[in-house]
């Protein structure tokens, strides 16, 4: 239900777009339609690796890893020969995180990510949404972010975009590019906003979609839901990093540091400065937004 209504909300924020032409927001529409969701674990099981064959033994255990690695790698190059198949998943289905293959053009939402702080059947609406459902925007965005833009419906590479869209399209990510460029860690280290564009664009997109989804559920919601929504959405990036850690993670990381993605979508939301009645100009509702989806 919840990816349903954040899907609805996507097209309909891009049937809304007036930078965006008809022919790329017909294809636009048509990936968002042909987008495949996973929940809680594969459609299909994996069949097992038959081991069968290899002459394993209890009193080698190196050996025999060394050998089982050489058969799933096998495995592995064979996959390069075929089309990639939607009901097939790389990750545990107790992985606590949300994926999306562009190639596939699927989100899988693994069940162990469904759980608090993220979601639970106790949790008001609001918090779910907050919760859960930014993490579903989050994903469903990523197909149309600086990367998962360049594939169609059928996850095959591909330019479907007008080439006037496409540049105002650039634009608009340098813009989210710029501003997370400018935020830093102590020690005066600055956050990569090229190389986590991908993922602010996701956190912004994500938050909007499914906050306009839980207004669709919840028309009658009150200020105070409406601000329970943004409290989740910012308490599951809740954490701490060792210092060392945290450096590393901004020099290698595709991910903003979790301060910064809490503020920086947050500062280019307009329903979070509504919610929350931050005066025009403040730190939390500056004048320039960045804003792609």
């Amino acid at each position: 239900e919840m990816l349903a209504g954040i899907r609805l909300e996507f097209e309909r924020r891009v049937e809304n777009m007036a930078w965006m032409d008809n022919f790329t927001m017909a294809n636009a529409e048509k990936k968002l339609e042909a987008m495949d969701f996973q929940v809680g674990y594969p459609h299909k099981w994996p069949e097992m690796e038959d081991f069968g064959t290899l002459d394993l033994s209890p009193n080698r255990f190196f050996e025999d890893m060394e050998k089982v690695s050489v058969r799933k790698s096998v495995t592995q190059r064979q996959l390069l020969f075929k089309e990639p198949r939607r009901d097939t998943w790389s990750h545990a289905a107790t992985t606590i995180n949300a994926f999306y293959s562009r190639v596939k053009n699927a989100l899988f939402i693994p069940a162990g990510i469904l759980q608090p702080p993220f979601f639970s059947a106790d949790f008001p609406s609001c918090r779910n949404y907050g919760g859960i459902g930014s993490v579903l925007g989050h994903e469903m965005t990523h197909g149309f972010d600086n990367h998962g833009r360049n594939y169609d419906a059928e996850g095959k590479k591909k330019n479907w975009w007008d080439d006037d869209t496409a540049a105002e399209f650039d634009r608009r990510t340098d813009c989210v590019a710029e501003q997370f460029s400018e935020y830093t860690i102590d020690g005066g280290l600055h956050v990569d906003g090229n190389r986590t564009l991908g993922e602010n664009i996701a956190d912004s997109g994500g938050l909007k979609m499914s906050y306009r989804a839980f207004l669709a559920k919840r028309p009658e919601a009150t200020a105070l839901e409406k601000q329970v929504f943004f409290l989740s959405y910012a308490q599951i990036w809740c954490g701490l990093e060792r210092p060392s850690a945290l450096k590393s993670h901004v020099l290698t990381g595709v991910h903003s540091p979790k301060r910064w993605r809490v503020i920086g979508s947050l500062r280019d939301s307009r329903d979070f400065a509504e919610a929350y009645q931050c005066p025009a100009g403040s730190p939390m509702n500056p004048e320039k937004k960045c804003v792609v989806w």
